[in-house]
C-alpha cells in the first residue's frame, strides 16, 4: 500500500532547521497567514489569526466520505487523520490555552481529546443503515463521554464491521469510539450490510464550536466549518481460486477520502465537493 504525501505550497519563506530531537519545525512553523482555496465560485483568499489556522483551513472538511467492502471475508479499515490537532488541544504545543476552536476538548492523559462526529453508512443501493446491537460502553466512562461516535487521537482507525474480531489490518490501538447509543446511526463496527459507502459529518451541534474565523482580502469575515482532517480506507480483498487446493489470492488497495467543505462569507454559503 502507498499513500501520497500532501504538500502545502508557500508554507514558509524562511529557512527552518533544528537539531535532532527538537519538536520543531512542525506544521505551526510556517510564516504564511494567507490561504487561497479553490471553490466552485472561484479562488477564495483569507488571512487567518495564526499560521496554524492557515494550515488547518486547507484541510477543513464538514464531511469525509469513503467506501467499504467486507463481503466474503474482505476487510476494510478507515484511517482518519487530524494533522494539526495537537496545536489546538495539547498545552505543550498549543499557541494559547487549549482547547482552541475548531477543537472543543483538551488532551487528557490515557483518553486523548475526544471530538464528536455523526456517522452514516449506505449500501450500494443507497439504503441507509439501521441500528443493530450497541457496542459495550467501557467502564469507567471516558471524560466528556458522548453517545455520538468520537475520534480521540490525531490518528484514528475504524476496523469496519469488526465486531469482536481481532483480525485487523493495522492492529491499531488508536480506535474510534463508536458505542452505537445514538438511535440514528449504526456503529462502523457493526454495519447491517457488507459493502457500500460511509461518511463522517463533523459539522454537528453548535455551529460556533466547529469553525475557524479569518478575514478576506476585502475585509469580509470568513468562517470555515468542520475539522481539519485527512484520511483513507485500506481494503484487503480475498479471491478464491478454482485449483481444488483451496488456494486464495490476497490484494490490498488504498483509497483517499472524498468529502465536502463549507465556507461562509457574511451570509453567502460557498460549498465545494472534491475528490
Amino acid at each position: 500500500m502507498s499513500y501520497d504525501a500532501t504538500a502545502i505550497i508557500n508554507f514558509t519563506s524562511s529557512l527552518s532547521h533544528t537539531q535532532p530531537g527538537s519538536l520543531t519545525p512542525n506544521l505551526a512553523s510556517g510564516n504564511n497567514y494567507l490561504t487561497a482555496i479553490e471553490a466552485d465560485n472561484g479562488t477564495i483568499q483569507t488571512t487567518w489569526n495564526a499560521t496554524i489556522d492557515a494550515v488547518s483551513a486547507l484541510f477543513m472538511r464538514t464531511q469525509s466520505i469513503n467506501n467499504f467492502d467486507i463481503e466474503n471475508n474482505n476487510q476494510s479499515e478507515w484511517v482518519t487523520i487530524y494533522p494539526t490537532k495537537q496545536f489546538y488541544v495539547d498545552e505543550i504545543t498549543s499557541q494559547s490555552t487549549p482547547p482552541v476552536l475548531p477543537f472543543t476538548q483538551s488532551l487528557v492523559a490515557d483518553f486523548g481529546s475526544c471530538e464528536d462526529h455523526s456517522f452514516r453508512a449506505y449500501d450500494t443501493e443507497q439504503q441507509i443503515n439501521t441500528p443493530l446491537l450497541p457496542i459495550p460502553i467501557p467502564n469507567p466512562l471516558p471524560p466528556n463521554y458522548s453517545e455520538l461516535p468520537e475520534d480521540c487521537w490525531s490518528v484514528n482507525v475504524s476496523d469496519v464491521n469488526s465486531g469482536i474480531d481481532t483480525n485487523t489490518l493495522f492492529a491499531s490501538i488508536l480506535t474510534t469510539n463508536d458505542y452505537n447509543n445514538d438511535p440514528l446511526h449504526t456503529s462502523s463496527y457493526d454495519l447491517p450490510f457488507t459493502n457500500g459507502w460511509m461518511s463522517k459529518d463533523y459539522n454537528i451541534g453548535e455551529a460556533n464550536q466547529n469553525k475557524i474565523v479569518g478575514v478576506g482580502v476585502d475585509g469580509s469575515v470568513h468562517e470555515i466549518y468542520g475539522k481539519p482532517v485527512l484520511g483513507f480506507v485500506v481494503q484487503k480483498t480475498i479471491k478464491e481460486t478454482n485449483d481444488g487446493l483451496g488456494t486464495s489470492a490476497h490484494f490490498t488497495s488504498l483509497k483517499i477520502n472524498s468529502g465536502n467543505r463549507s465556507l461562509v462569507i457574511f451570509d453567502e454559503l460557498f460549498t465545494d465537493g472534491f475528490e
